[in-house]
């Protein structure tokens, strides 16, 4: 008897190991997360634009979906998240989005969620805010989340406060974001949660590029530095900075070169501008610009730095992260959250915004001394792909919307 139910008990414990075996390759080939029930979330982005944010938003969706989750994504008619994702599937449902209270939109957001079913709602900017938090007013089962991609400042009046306490949780892209409206706008501390913008550390992965590829393009030999600015053209990402410190980091490194990568919105004269400025410095012959370019991770290839001289309003910006995945060393900025990551003297360089010398004598040291400038970007590029993934900034949204939906606080985190 005893032999027999040994037998029949080691049976038993190998057919089960042979089922979770096999529930674990099932698992694995569709993506789900075994720990966390599909849910159905709905983005809103009432911005006409294009950048950082409007790509996060694009990354998280289709991180969540490959997850099991069924993701929905609301947009303005006439925005650039319309008209780029147009024939994918990505691509938007509409409202107008036409203001902060826009009876159209608010009405189409609650027939929407009540059809669909959905759990969660996570709003983008401030018009999609307003009409989302009113929409939500009626549909307490829905969880309604806002995210801050950047450091603007959250005004004090009596309607802000109220439309920020209406949000069950307020997601932040960096940790002095969040102290921000903590310590400035008196939000609960168990309410407000930082999830940086996470990157493919698949697609930035200096191993699967050929550095020569854009160097050659532009006609950087090997015994020249390539320095790169990637940003969209907006007075908040400091061109101009980089404008006025070229002539002292050209005088320090002649064999410094210079690309400046970023799309430009609408009838924006920044182009035109900053290329004329490089031709009154008489330094066109240093510095190309190549416009909006979808091979970033080639472009970071060929760079010996990467720089980002913000003025303001800055989360953790992508270019940043991306760049120190692909071990290129960085310079930039303490504006907003960059600090968490681009860490003086320990991941990269930084400089107070609008500081002209202070950036030039950053670039300047990173360009002449490249034992240090390696050391600085080995560092940088482990700190991303630690904490910086987009697999991490899946995990941490996902465990968030399943917090809520257990009515439990958004903060602090449990251990995932």
């Amino acid at each position: 008897m005893g032999e027999s139910t040994s037998v029949s008990f080691g049976v038993i414990l190998n057919s089960c190991s042979k089922i979770m075996a096999l529930a674990g390759v099932l698992l694995a080939k569709r993506r789900i997360n075994p720990y966390s029930a599909p849910m159905i979330i709905l983005h809103t982005e009432a911005s006409r634009g294009w950048g950082g944010q409007e790509l996060r938003i694009l990354s998280e969706i289709r991180a969540m979906r490959a997850r099991g989750h069924t993701v929905y994504l609301a947009a303005a008619p006439e925005s650039e998240l319309v008209k780029r994702m147009a024939g994918t599937p990505d691509a938007p449902m509409t409202f107008p989005f036409a203001g902060k209270f826009d009876r159209t939109t608010i009405k189409g957001l609650r027939e929407f969620m009540a059809k669909a079913g959905v759990q969660v709602i996570n709003s983008h900017s401030s018009i999609d805010g307003w009409n989302d938090a009113i929409a939500c007013r009626t549909m307490p089962h829905v969880r309604f989340v806002r995210t801050r991609h950047l450091s603007i400042p959250v005004h004090r009046n009596w309607p802000t406060r109220w439309v920020y306490s209406r949000p069950h949780a307020l997601v932040t892209t960096g940790e002095a974001l969040r102290n921000q409206l903590i310590t400035v706008n008196k939000q609960p501390p168990a309410k407000v949660l930082s999830i940086a913008t996470g990157v493919d550390l698949t697609r930035f992965d200096p191993a699967a590029y050929d550095r020569q590829v854009v160097r050659k393009e532009f006609g950087v030999s090997d015994d020249q530095l390539f320095v790169g600015m990637i940003a969209m053209m907006r007075p908040m990402k400091g061109h101009v900075v980089l404008m006025q410190a070229l002539p002292k980091i050209v005088a320090a490194v002649p064999n410094a070169r210079f690309v400046i990568v970023g799309g430009v919105l609408d009838a924006n004269p920044m182009p035109q501008d900053l290329r004329d400025e490089v031709a009154r410095l008489g330094l066109s012959d240093r510095v190309h610009f190549a416009g909006l370019r979808q091979d970033i991770p080639n472009i970071l290839a060929a760079l010996d730095l990467k720089v980002l001289p913000s003025v303001s309003d800055e989360g953790v910006p992508q270019s940043l992260t991306q760049a120190m995945a692909m071990g290129v060393p960085v310079v930039s900025t303490t504006v907003g959250a960059i600090g968490e990551v681009v860490e003086e003297g320990v991941t990269g360089r930084q400089t107070a915004p609008h500081d002209v010398a202070g950036f030039a004598d950053a670039v300047i040291a990173q360009l002449t001394d490249r034992t240090t400038a390696k050391r600085l970007a080995v560092v940088g590029q482990d700190r991303v792909r630690r904490f910086y993934g987009v697999d991490s900034m899946t995990r941490r949204t996902e465990a968030l919307y399943q917090r809520l939906l257990d009515n439990k606080p958004a903060w602090p985190e449990p251990a995932i």
